[in-house]
């Protein structure tokens, strides 16, 4: 496109600016050109002084000295900050007769110009600068080719999505084996279940066991037997040959019997995960039904005993009276009975069970230890009495003796064997007597 200013361009800066689509700025982006250079100012005129009578004569009327009144200076013309002073030389001589309006104008062009012709010449750096680059694309192109293979070198999926298939096909192998694994845990535990040894092992060894004693009676092969409980019709009818008739039915009703006990175990086998759970589950029931058969057994068995503690130690049934050493008594007895009652004696540590054997051990040696003290208690008390009543009679009938005890009154102790037993006191009395 041709303008008023492309016209006085060479025509390489045209092409360039045509090639980047320069676009003028708008009319009020533009700087405004600067105005005509104004009038040189004139010189100042020479600032009158007054005279020191004028001075006097001002001061004696009481007005202010006018030898010191300010001078206002003269404002300088405002520079122009997009002025340029070779331009300014040039537009002064260009448009020395002009008219105010064309220079104005014409001052306003220039500067456009100027500016306009900055603009090509930074257009034409920025074109020769990519010309240089662009002298590169050989080498660049070299480097792309390079950073594609790269790319197409990192972006092959094929061997990793391989390796993907192998580690899930790894996975899929591991889990099989450890399904397995886990199979085998599970009818290795039915299998050592005493519900599977009831159910299969069991029968089975008893029907082997008659198979062998069939065999020891008519001195066959026990192998020859036992192997054809699971053979066929065949194998079964020539290895009982040698067998009576009611030996053969038995046989084959031990084979009918060993086939259906080698399916329950398959089953089980098969559903051993299921029958493990059913299994637990009918542990866990069979378990809490014992314990509260235990438990109420327990009770009975409990109140049983205690009664007949009781009955050999009377000592433990409960005091009579309100006082502090009675209601001390019975609390101790009341906990003592209700703690041995809920006490499970499975989950005490061992020292507190040996120390509880030990003493339910030893309590009947207690016992009978203190009968046998009562008992001795007992005798001794009678033989007392029986020697008090033959003293009696011995004062009694002395001849000249006076009875010193009365019938109806004891006699008063002896201080001099106040300290002594029972038996010393009495000893000590008949030799008193007999010292008379």
């Amino acid at each position: 496109m041709s303008t008023p200013f492309t016209a006085v361009l060479p025509p390489p800066a045209v092409a360039a600016l045509e090639a980047v689509k320069v676009v003028d700025p708008p009319a009020e982006a533009a700087k405004p050109a600067p105005e005509a250079a104004k009038p040189a100012p004139e010189a100042a005129k020479p600032v009158k002084r007054p005279s020191v009578a004028e001075r006097l004569a001002a001061v004696s009327a009481g007005k202010p000295d006018p030898a010191k009144e300010e001078v206002k200076p003269v404002a300088a013309a405002e520079p122009n900050p997009d002025a340029d002073p070779e331009v300014e030389k040039e537009i002064e001589e260009t448009t020395k007769n002009w008219a105010p309006g064309e220079k104005k104008a014409f001052t306003k062009k220039t500067y456009e110009l100027r500016s306009l012709k900055r603009t090509v010449s930074e257009l034409e750096a920025k074109i020769a600068e990519r010309d240089a680059k662009g002298k590169d694309t050989v080498a660049l192109e070299a480097k792309l080719a390079e950073a594609e293979s790269k790319l197409t070198i990192a972006t092959d999926t094929k061997p990793f999505e391989e390796k993907v298939t192998a580690a899930e096909q790894r996975a899929k192998d591991a889990e099989t084996a450890r399904a397995a694994l886990e199979q085998e845990l599970q009818v290795a535990a039915v299998e050592r279940s005493q519900e599977f040894k009831n159910a299969v092992t069991k029968p089975k060894a008893a029907i082997e066991d008659s198979v062998r004693a069939l065999a020891k009676k008519h001195e066959i092969n026990e192998r020859t037997l036992l192997n054809a409980l699971a053979g066929t019709d065949e194998e079964q009818a020539a290895a009982v040959e040698g067998l009576s008739g009611p030996e053969q039915t038995k046989f084959f009703s031990m084979a009918l019997r060993t086939a259906e006990l080698d399916a329950k175990a398959e089953v089980l086998r098969v559903n051993a995960a299921e029958a493990n759970v059913k299994i637990q589950a009918r542990r866990e029931s069979e378990t809490k039904a014992q314990f509260e058969t235990r438990k109420a057994e327990f009770a009975a068995a409990h109140k049983q005993n205690w009664s007949e503690l009781v009955e050999a130690l009377p000592f433990l049934n409960p005091a009579v009276g309100t006082d502090e050493v009675s209601t001390t008594w019975n609390s101790a007895i009341t906990s003592a009975q209700t703690k041995s009652a809920a006490t499970d004696f499975a989950t005490l540590p061992p020292a507190e069970q040996s120390q509880l054997l030990q003493r339910g051990y030893a309590l009947p040696l207690v016992v009978g230890a203190l009968k046998s003290e009562q008992t001795g208690h007992e005798a001794t008390k009678a033989a007392l009495a029986t020697a008090e009543a033959e003293l009696t009679k011995f004062r009694a009938n002395k001849p000249g003796a006076e009875t010193d005890v009365k019938d109806d009154q004891p006699a008063k102790p002896d201080p001099t064997t106040a300290k002594m037993g029972m038996p010393e006191r009495i000893a000590a009395r008949i030799a008193a007597l007999g010292k008379k």
